[in-house]
């Protein structure tokens, strides 16, 4: 009778060991993905647009390179051979005078693109929380002579659009999807009304 509740005894306390070191390794992976986002990346900051966002360190960042967009990240490139730079556009839309849901300024997003690339295939379309708003991770598939992908997170605040634009080849894309997520992620949005 008495080597019963010891047997329980001793489950009990392989099972508390366990939970124990599952915690543990919860919190040591915690701590090495803060860590390696410390090392990795830099914050750009716009107090006049309202925006910041985390990025790639390596990264070069271009303000204002066309209407609309806030901030354009450009990779750098991996050797003399490396013709094309992948690159993140952070642009904002005046949504004002159109329908200004999140689902409508996904759709304008994808028809623009679809206007500008004929051999254009959407892949995925997955709601995703992008400045701690509800918005859409889109990923197109350009196909043809230069294989590239476009992926799109897009969200609407207010009367305006968001979008970050990542052109990039498909050989880039494996290592590239984390780090944009992570970028959509850590976007800080202050509503400017116009």
């Amino acid at each position: 009778m008495k080597e019963e509740p010891k047997k329980m005894w001793t489950t009990k306390k392989i099972i508390l060991a366990v939970i124990a070191g599952l915690a543990g390794l919860i919190v040591l992976s915690m701590i090495a993905s803060w860590i390696y986002f410390l090392v990795t990346f830099k914050t750009y900051h716009n107090e006049e647009e309202g925006v910041e966002i985390s990025y790639p360190k390596t990264w070069i960042v271009k303000e204002h390179p066309m209407q609309d967009v806030i901030v354009a990240f450009l990779t750098p490139k991996d050797n003399a051979l490396d013709t094309f730079f992948e690159n993140v556009n952070l642009s904002k839309y005046d949504m004002s005078k159109l329908p200004h849901s999140t689902e409508d300024y996904a759709k304008i997003m994808v028809d623009q693109l679809l206007m500008l690339f004929e051999d254009l295939q959407m892949t995925e379309k997955t709601p995703f929380l992008i400045a701690g708003q509800n918005g859409y991770r889109m990923v197109l598939r350009i196909t043809g002579e230069e294989e590239k992908t476009i992926i799109v997170y897009a969200f609407t605040l207010g009367t305006m659009g968001y979008n970050i634009l990542y052109v990039g080849s498909n050989e880039h894309l494996p290592k590239h999807r984390p780090l944009l997520d992570m970028m959509a992620l850590t976007l800080k949005v202050r509503y400017l009304p116009i």
